[in-house]
């Protein structure tokens, strides 16, 4: 598959998918998601392995912020690996807006692989300190 197909894949995945099902519209994501998918970095969740420890992991991260939304700000390509790097914000109502009296909002970066149209890997990295702060001390 070409790495203009991968980039659409990845892109997809995450304005589409992932934002859908952190905000409501959402069911499941795993569609994207080849069945035996790894999640390299997993820092809510203990799972790391198949679509279920993905899926547990953006679980967690939905249920920490009150309307989430992810702003793709570009997205690299080589062969079948793909970064990306976001921007996030929740709203005021989110359960870490306490924390600090704002908004909450960060941003990471995602390198995942693809084959045949279906994620097979990935590694993310956020900047969520008050993310794991906040589930640290529940």
């Amino acid at each position: 598959m070409s790495t203009a197909r991968n980039k659409a894949v990845v892109r997809a995945f995450i304005e589409d998918a992932v934002v859908g099902y952190m905000q409501g519209e959402r069911d499941d994501f795993r569609d994207f998601l080849a069945p035996d998918v790894v999640f390299h970095t997993p820092r809510l969740t203990a799972e790391s392995s198949g679509s279920e420890g993905l899926h547990a992991e953006v679980a967690a991260y939905a249920q920490l912020l009150a309307n989430p939304n992810l702003v793709v700000d570009f997205v690299i390509a080589e062969d079948d690996f793909v970064a990306i790097h976001m921007t996030s914000h929740a709203s005021p109502a989110s359960r870490l807006s306490g924390l600090t009296g704002d908004p909450v909002g960060s941003g990471g970066m995602a390198i995942l692989r693809v084959h045949d149209e279906r994620i097979t890997d990935v590694w993310y990295y956020s900047r969520h300190p008050d993310v794991i702060a906040a589930t640290a001390s529940d």
